[in-house]
């Protein structure tokens, strides 16, 4: 009888294949730690619409109203509940007569609907845009009466943004240092809107859980994380004076 054969031993990985088992957890353990700086610096959030389609927005002294307004050859109107409780408490809409009343520093300003002469003290003025009524909602055209109320309007046909600001109203102006995704909340983990680039100018409206909540130029609303905003001056919104009243 023969006599039994050796146990044969197994061949030890050579040094190639250890070289390749070595880069292969090193690979693991970088795609876990990309995968980790990926979810946590948000990158994998949604991005979402600032409109729907081409509906104009308000933005309204930093808030976003919900009435949207409307907005005919890049002038601005108004829904008349949202000009009423933010501009003028005491205006007034005849709707069987179909007129707009204002009494302001000292004036009355009536504006007739669907026309384009305006009175103030009975005496008529032109204007590019009337009143417009709209599934029962009257609008108020706000580029005509900016000298009254010392307004600064706007409109931002990109983001389809209306802006309006008072002059009197103090703005805390701001850069992007670099950039940065704004978000719909205070959170990294937010919806994004749109990326700021570096160096862009913007308004800051507040603060909260390290975030400022802050205005782009073209009106869009968001937040933005406090590292990446480099805070400048305060100053006013630049437009015309409010009107004085005229002479006894």
């Amino acid at each position: 009888m023969l006599p039994p054969l050796p146990p044969r031993r197994r061949p030890r990985p050579g040094r190639g294949a250890r070289r390749l088992a070595v880069l292969g957890l090193l690979a693991a353990a970088a795609g876990v730690a990309l995968g980790g700086l990926w979810f946590w610096t948000g990158e994998w959030t949604p991005v979402v619409a600032w409109t729907r389609g081409d509906a104009p927005v308000l933005v309204f002294e930093g808030e976003r109203l919900a009435t949207p307004p409307l907005v005919d050859s890049g002038e601005v109107l108004m829904a008349f509940d949202d000009f009423r409780a933010r501009i003028d408490p005491d205006a007034f809409w005849d709707r069987e007569a179909g007129l707009l009343i204002l009494s302001t520093r000292g004036r009355l300003v009536v504006f007739p609907r669907d026309q384009v002469t305006a009175f103030v003290n009975d005496e008529p003025t032109r204007i590019t845009v009337p009143v417009r009524v709209r599934d029962g909602t009257p609008y108020v055209p706000l580029s005509p009466l900016a000298a009254f109320y010392g307004l600064v309007v706007r409109y931002e046909a990109a983001t389809h943004t209306a802006v309006v600001d008072r002059t009197s109203s103090p703005r805390l102006l701001g850069e992007a240092t670099e950039r940065a995704w704004l978000r719909t909340g205070p959170s990294r983990f937010s919806p994004r809107l749109a990326e700021v680039a570096e160096g862009a100018s913007l308004r800051v409206l507040g603060e909260e859980e390290g975030f400022y909540r802050v205005e782009l130029r073209d009106g869009r609303l968001g937040y933005l994380p406090k590292a990446v905003v480099e805070l400048q001056s305060l100053t006013a919104a630049a437009g015309p004076e409010p009107m004085p009243p005229p002479p006894l």
